[in-house]
């Protein structure tokens, strides 16, 4: 059994460690990365899945640095949320 192999060490609902919270809007390419490139990228409508992959590099490459810096800083504060919700899903929006 599982629970024998790796005593308070198993991550599962019944198991020593609880599961963690899996919210959609938790990561960072959820709550933000995803949208920003759908806008970005979808814009100039690509023809051919390669020009979609090139389109979505040259996006990503254009991603200004303060705006990686403002979308970690939020990815802190929603990891504070979650601790202070004790790993329950975060109800109010985290925005900074």
């Amino acid at each position: 059994m599982l629970a024998q192999m790796f005593p308070c060490r198993l991550i599962c609902i019944p198991g020593d460690i609880p599961w963690p919270t899996r919210s959609l809007d938790f990561a960072a390419c959820d709550f933000f990365l995803w949208d920003y490139l759908k806008t970005k990228v979808y814009t100039h409508k690509p023809k051919t899945l390669d020009e979609q992959k090139d389109t979505i590099r040259f996006k990503i490459a254009a991603i200004p640095p303060a705006m990686v810096e403002k979308v970690m800083l939020n990815f802190r504060e929603r990891l504070h949320k979650c601790i202070e919700n004790e790993g329950k899903h975060l109800d109010e929006k985290v925005s900074n």
